[in-house]
């Protein structure tokens, strides 16, 4: 069998795992069409080895002073920072692909960032994900691995701004919404 970026995803589960402590890690395999499996190989000889999440809170000394017409209720309640991507209809953690040698720590800062504008600085991880993707036809033995680290943040600094190339919408919920990603589930059942 040929494996792809499978010691790098090893070593980086082992390092997370230690830095910030038991952190689950599910492992799946996914099947790939053989027409499209070579470009998941030439992605991963590409350097593509997984992408970085933040779920962001905001204490409520952190919204910012309202405008003289805001008549609403004063912030009394931690939110989370939620995206609406590009395309999808459900509420997700806002987070994307590893580049270059960025640590997965890194890319999460730099993903919330540019999805919503918004700087936030890691508290923690809640979730690894290790992937095998493989091709349908049996006779390629080639496995590609990714890592998807999804970590906590706390707000920093920056005022909500999307990049329209990537995401429909971003915004701070004190509240669960109706509509949630996997992934995005998972943590609001913790925070909500």
């Amino acid at each position: 069998m040929t494996a792809l970026n499978e010691t790098f995803v090893e070593e980086q589960i082992s390092r997370l795992r230690d830095e910030y402590g038991g952190v689950p890690v599910d492992d799946g395999t996914v099947e790939v069409a053989p027409a499209e499996f070579p470009e998941y190989v030439q992605n991963a000889r590409d350097g593509y080895v997984g992408s970085a999440y933040a779920w962001v809170v905001r204490q409520p000394d952190q919204a910012g002073e309202p405008s003289e017409t805001y008549s609403g209720p004063e912030e009394t309640r931690e939110r989370a920072l939620l995206i609406l991507p590009r395309g999808g209809s459900a509420w997700g953690v806002p987070g994307g692909g590893r580049e270059g040698d960025e640590a997965f720590e890194e890319t999460a800062v730099r993903e919330v960032r540019e999805e919503a504008g918004v700087d936030c600085e890691i508290t923690d991880l809640w979730h690894l994900e290790h992937l095998r993707w493989q091709s349908e036809d049996d006779a390629d033995d080639r496995v590609t691995h990714t890592l998807h680290a999804f970590f906590d943040g706390e707000y920093v600094d920056g005022t909500l701004g999307v990049q329209q190339a990537e995401v429909n919408g971003a915004a701070w919920f004190a509240e669960r919404p109706e509509r949630l990603d996997s992934y995005a589930e998972q943590r609001a059942d913790l925070f909500f």
